[in-house]
């Protein structure tokens, strides 16, 4: 009862996850009834990451869900929990790989087979539509259905998950209607807290698109007042942001700062390229050139590890969603350099000249007294600033 009585307080913005913390903790060190355990450990595992502690929210899910290849029991609810926060705790480490690659399956196999998973769906869709794969996003989505006429809370994340696809795709009224729906969806459950769908900050992001400030303003005070209960760098960082857009100005510049400050030390790395793209534009708007380019510069630091390794395939790897946002802000700063994106610095280009003339990463490491591990990472940049997937296509690229 303590998990799903903090659950109800922690959504209906009667705690901060500070109380939180303080609640859950000490009980999971006391005994629990085995009949009890796996739906106790869902709700603390779904509380602690709320709280942003999403290291001990994936230690409580190992503690349950079978170790690969066996397959978890999906009629089990609170195996679905843990499922999902695993899902959600990898997303919100920016590990989209990861999620596509523990959930899609899971997703895919359950279609049509009489047990539906809205809440993995969605997280396999978003985390497609971060890599740039929004096609691929939209399938995700499609394959468990409608909904019909529930509106638990997995099915509200999947509306909010659609919101997201819209927005990317352009189509900002579209975008606005699932955020309505979403929150409309939570409301019902008194749910209103932004810690796990910010669907308010979503719909001002969105009312902005389409002329309407004054409504994205009242939206956007109403996620930040609850943000600022809940307390977490991420949830406050997000609705600065989604302020930020519905003010302008001055206001926005200074709450696109007190965001980048929360995040910074935070482990939220696609709010804050987010916040520091905005922050970069809105600096260069205010005449604060300079600043602006070096806000974006490190906004493209993030979204570049983001991105990770560029798969080995045989075309081009698609640009992540902040990848190609950061580029796109930084061209449009006046920030003209070669390789198509951000040049390669003087290291990752030994390294990468090495590769392409048919050394190992062995040798390489050799060769310039480098560890196997910053050659590794000097090729991962190197391929994705080049926009290539393999060593192969290095040759060309550097050429070009």
């Amino acid at each position: 009862m303590c998990g799903l009585i903090t659950e109800y307080e922690a959504g209906a913005g009667l705690c901060s996850a500070a109380e939180v913390l303080d609640r859950v903790r000490p009980r999971l060190a006391a005994p629990v009834d085995p009949r009890l355990r796996t739906a106790w450990l869902g709700s603390a595992a779904t509380l602690l990451q709320w709280a942003d502690r999403l290291d001990e929210a994936r230690e409580l899910t190992g503690q349950c869900l079978p170790a690969p290849p066996v397959p978890p029991d999906l009629t089990d609810v609170g195996l679905q929990c843990l499922l999902s926060v695993r899902a959600e705790a990898a997303l919100w480490a920016g590990e989209f790989d990861r999620v596509i690659a523990e959930n899609a399956p899971l997703v895919e196999a359950t279609a049509g087979q009489g047990v539906r998973l809205p809440h993995l769906a969605a997280m396999v869709a978003t985390a497609r539509r971060e890599t740039g794969r929004r096609s691929a996003a939209w399938e995700a989505v499609a394959l468990v259905g409608p909904s019909g006429s529930d509106s638990s809370w997995e099915w509200n994340e999947l509306s909010y998950t659609r919101a997201l696809l819209h927005a990317a795709d352009g189509d900002w009224q579209a975008a606005l209607d699932d955020y309505l729906v979403c929150g409309a969806g939570q409301l019902a459950h008194d749910f209103v807290s932004p810690v796990a769908t910010p669907w308010r900050s979503g719909a001002a992001l969105a009312l902005v698109r389409l002329g309407r400030r004054d409504e994205a303003r009242e939206l956007a005070e109403e996620e930040l007042r609850h943000a600022r209960t809940w307390g977490t760098p991420r949830t406050v960082g997000r609705a600065l942001r989604a302020y930020a857009a519905a003010v302008g100005g001055r206001l926005a510049l200074c709450s696109l700062t007190e965001g980048a400050e929360l995040l910074r030390p935070a482990a939220a790395p696609v709010e804050l390229a987010e916040v520091l793209i905005d922050l970069g534009r809105a600096h260069i708007e205010a005449g604060s050139g300079r600043k602006g380019r070096d806000t974006l510069r490190e906004a493209h630091a993030v979204a570049l590890r983001l991105a990770g390794p560029a798969p080995e395939t045989g075309g081009p790897a698609p640009v992540g969603r902040l990848l190609g946002a950061a580029e796109e802000a930084l061209r449009e700063g006046g920030v003209r350099n070669r390789d198509g994106g951000h040049a390669l610095s003087p290291a990752e280009r030994r390294v990468a000249e090495l590769a392409a003339a048919g050394h190992t990463n062995a040798q390489i490491s050799s060769a310039l007294c480098l560890t196997r591990r910053t050659v590794e990472t000097h090729l991962t940049n190197a391929y994705r600033k080049l926009r290539i997937a393999r060593r192969t296509q290095l040759v060309a690229a550097l050429d070009r």
